[in-house]
């Protein structure tokens, strides 16, 4: 049995479009805190507006379903007394999301950083049921955590050149059905030139936000990703910043 579940989980692996990296540590309680705290404010970010967008009922309609309490309530030639589901134009849940780690050389001690700010993106999707695939890039693309897999608390640190390509192209598999796609990348934006326009990679639906991570210029970060030509563009100094400058972003988004 052992065996044949073994030989289950490489089948599982070689047919998936990116192979999980193997470059991993585990994360530390500092990397632990930070996720958590970049969690509970990425929900405060994300959950208003995906309740605002959330299909509910609405009671004492013309047509509907019966709604007992508005019918023996009624007053003589009221017809309101029906119930129905609002959920025209609510594409609050209909999203995914995909995160892509760049962990090339370059990035460097920033891997550690921005480790936590992945788990807290997917950790906030998870409270909230959105299919969230964080996937990692140097010279080759891999898979961190798939959308149907429980995240572990591993980060994954920065290990050969950089190509985001193969990321790019497996967008298409991170919808999981949904119409709506959003896509962040963090990344130096030290990209090879068959990379450098991100709107080869759009689709409809699909919100590609880039974010910068530099403690000493980030602002000069911020020019050169949006030579990338993503949907919005941000470089931050501390990654707790991360949640606040996106939001209006998402806002946005999802308006």
């Amino acid at each position: 049995q052992d065996a044949k579940d073994f030989m289950t989980m490489v089948n599982e692996e070689r047919e998936r479009s990116l192979p999980h990296t193997t470059a991993v540590r585990i994360m530390d309680e500092k990397q632990l805190d930070t996720a958590a705290d970049i969690s509970n404010n990425m929900l405060l970010v994300l959950e208003p507006l995906a309740t605002q967008v959330e299909p509910s009922w609405r009671f004492r309609q013309e047509t509907g379903i019966l709604d007992p309490v508005s019918y023996l309530t009624r007053e003589p030639g009221d017809t309101d007394f029906w119930t129905d589901l609002d959920d025209e134009g609510r594409q609050g849940y209909d999203v995914a999301v995909s995160v892509l780690l760049d962990v090339s050389y370059s990035m460097g001690s920033a891997c550690y950083d921005l480790g936590s700010v992945a788990l807290g993106i997917r950790k906030a999707c998870d409270e909230l049921e959105l299919p969230c695939t964080v996937s990692v890039f140097d010279d080759k693309p891999n898979m961190l955590w798939a959308a149907d897999e429980e995240p572990t608390d591993m980060w994954a640190y920065a290990n050969g050149g950089t190509n985001p390509y193969g990321n790019l192209q497996d967008l298409d598999n991170q919808m999981y059905g949904k119409s709506r796609h959003l896509v962040v990348i963090l990344t130096d934006g030290i990209w090879p030139d068959d990379c450098k326009n991100l709107s080869a990679f759009s689709r409809p639906g699909r919100y590609i936000i880039c974010v910068g991570y530099d403690m000493y210029n980030p602002s000069g970060l911020r020019e050169a990703l949006a030579a990338l030509n993503p949907n919005e563009v941000f470089g931050i100094r501390d990654v707790r910043e991360f949640p606040s400058v996106v939001t209006s972003a998402i806002s946005a988004y999802f308006a």
